[in-house]
């Protein structure tokens, strides 16, 4: 059954239709400590590449700009469901699906799925399709959540959900993450790495939980009365915590999946 985090019509409009919404789920890491450069990281991986590289689910271009600013001899093109979003990331650039790339076998020598196969209704069709495309010798790098990720911050969504509807309501679903995306990727390619990367983000203000929650909105199984209502009370919660604390913090786990086409 499709979800939120799969539906098509969702992706391309509403949840994704311009930046706001991912800029603003992108913005509270300016309180991450240490701040983790997954761009920094994810764009050295394909330093020994040699030849067209593929950004699938682009989202607003983050990764594509920093590959074509340390690349600038290779081709490194943007794709994503969402035209929006392909728009923003600028040329080249495809609007496409991760299972129905516009590119002929073994035509491209990197491709980069970052922290989108949970929006892909079925996974290893993407890894399939991004294996057909990479050359022998190509580069698929896969990044995703740990397990340990926000969980703070997914415990507050639960609990407030508990209280204002009688159940608990998880924040972005049973996402797939990056231990999923591991053992897909060593179903799919075989021999596989991971990077880890940790650190925690300490906000000493309720302003950006709410926003970064707020972001959701669209992706959430919820009414929007019902969403309204438990962000309200996440905000009280998080009102009375940080006056008590000084700050609201959470984990963070970041995985790197990377593998080399045969």
């Amino acid at each position: 059954m499709e979800s939120n985090l799969t539906d098509r019509t969702l992706l391309s409009g509403a949840a994704y239709r311009n930046p706001t919404a991912l800029e603003a789920r992108r913005a509270i890491y300016r309180y991450q400590r240490p701040v983790l450069d997954l761009v920094g990281t994810v764009t050295a991986e394909f330093a020994a590449v040699a030849g067209p590289i593929i950004d699938v689910g682009c989202g607003s271009g983050v990764f594509t700009s920093a590959l074509r600013r340390a690349h600038p001899d290779r081709s490194v093109v943007a794709i994503d469901l969402s035209p929006g979003m392909v728009t923003v990331a600028g040329k080249p650039g495809v609007n496409a699906e991760a299972t129905r790339l516009p590119f002929r076998d073994g035509s491209v020598a990197g491709a980069l799925a970052a922290h989108m196969l949970y929006h892909v209704p079925g996974p290893g069709d993407a890894l399939d399709e991004l294996a057909r495309v990479c050359r022998p010798g190509g580069r698929v790098v896969l990044t995703g959540n740990g397990a340990t990720d926000k969980l703070e911050l997914h415990d507050l969504w639960i609990e407030s959900a508990r209280v204002v509807l009688g159940r608990p309501e998880v924040l972005f679903g049973e996402a797939l993450r990056v231990d999923g995306m591991e053992s897909l990727a060593r179903r799919h390619f075989g021999p596989v790495s991971r990077v880890n990367l940790t650190a925690r983000t300490v906000v000493p203000h309720t302003r950006p939980i709410i926003d970064y929650l707020e972001s959701t909105r669209a992706l959430s199984p919820l009414s929007d009365a019902d969403f309204t209502a438990v962000i309200t009370e996440a905000t009280e919660r998080l009102s009375d915590r940080i006056r008590r604390t000084g700050d609201f913090s959470f984990s963070n786990e970041v995985g790197l999946i990377i593998t080399e086409i045969r």
